[in-house]
């Protein structure tokens, strides 16, 4: 009997032995895979709904973190950020986070940065400004410092005088120019001119009075006496008003919304084709580019209720395309000045 109880402990001693080195052997093992799958000592957190994940504890050696499976690629998304859901920089990490290609405008992260965003070169800025290849809210964009309309037309031209130019600069400012006008209207209203293309130099001494020759005889009571016979007119012969215009100090302007007090507005008559014809002129005292209602000098024929312009009291209010479609904006002229921008 107490031999039998020495063989039992011994076996009982043996059975021990054997589970330890059973054990020893599962847990080398199982340090052994997690070394193999380059994740030595790296403990995971929970996993974010959309497959990234929401950061690591410390324990790798940079600490840049990259996002899952829904990660990369994403457009528009800016990871790095706190609390987006996508990679966290890891304490003592890099910080090189960035999204995927994709469309113009997605944020991205810069060296270094948590969450800071930028756009892509062709986009505006906040202030409305762009790039070579961008464009503004209203259409308007900017080559090599000049300003193009969406239609692909300057919105000024003759900022500089041109090489033909008989005046550079105009020796008399807006609010010269629109007293003058208003002393030809007034000179025009109290002696009973009628409406007519004059045929005199000085323009409108026959007492004949027309939208054009209103600032026909205003410029020359300002010193342009090198007008053609009967004043300067919308078209006579091959000099047209834009011809006379921006060759004596004037820049012409494409862009209605750009309109401003003192401008000479030029329209056309509504007739699609060519020749086109332009058939009407006047001087605008104020405009609101908003509600494209205007304050104006105008001795053209009759208003749209069919009162004489030159009768009218002026300057007078009214839509900037007083007979709609039949008077549709072309362009206007403005004072070109050495001390005075163009808008």
């Amino acid at each position: 009997m107490k031999n039998k109880n020495i063989l039992i402990g011994a076996l009982s001693g043996l059975c021990v032995i054997l589970i330890a080195v059973i054990a020893f052997l599962s847990v080398r093992s199982l340090n052994f895979a997690d070394s193999a799958s380059g994740n030595p000592g790296k403990i995971r957190e929970s996993t974010a709904s959309d497959g990234t994940d929401s950061g690591t504890k410390d324990g790798s050696s940079e600490g840049k973190n990259k996002t899952g499976s829904g990660g990369t690629g994403n457009a528009g998304r800016t990871e790095g950020a706190p609390g987006n859901g996508g990679s966290l920089n890891g304490r003592g990490g890099t910080g090189e986070s960035q999204t995927g290609t994709g469309g113009t405008g997605e944020s991205q992260t810069g060296p270094g940065g948590a969450g800071e965003s930028r756009t892509d070169n062709s986009g505006t800025d906040p202030s409305g400004s762009q790039g070579a290849s961008g464009g503004t809210a209203s259409g308007e964009y900017e080559v090599d410092g000049v300003l193009y309309m969406a239609d692909g037309r300057p919105v000024y031209e003759y900022l500089e005088p041109p090489l033909e130019s008989v005046v550079d600069y105009c020796p008399f400012g807006v609010e010269d120019f629109i007293a003058s006008v208003a002393s030809v209207y007034r000179m025009a209203h109290d002696n009973g001119f009628e409406y007519g293309n004059s045929g005199t130099l000085p323009p409108c001494e026959d007492g004949l009075i027309a939208c054009d020759r209103l600032i026909a005889r205003a410029l020359w009571d300002l010193g342009y006496t090198d007008q053609p016979q009967g004043g300067m007119q919308i078209v006579s012969g091959d000099l047209t008003e834009e011809q006379y215009l921006v060759t004596h100090g004037f820049i012409k302007i494409n862009d209605p919304s750009k309109l401003m007090r003192g401008d000479i507005v030029l329209q056309d008559d509504g007739t699609d084709g060519e020749p086109k014809y332009t058939w009407h002129t006047f001087v605008l005292v104020e405009y609101d580019p908003v509600t494209q209602i205007c304050s104006k000098y105008d001795c053209g024929h009759f208003t749209p209720e069919g009162i004489d312009r030159v009768s009218s009291e002026q300057p007078f209010t009214c839509p900037l395309a007083d007979f709609g479609d039949r008077r549709r904006f072309v362009c206007a002229f403005r004072i070109r000045s050495e001390t005075q921008p163009a808008e």
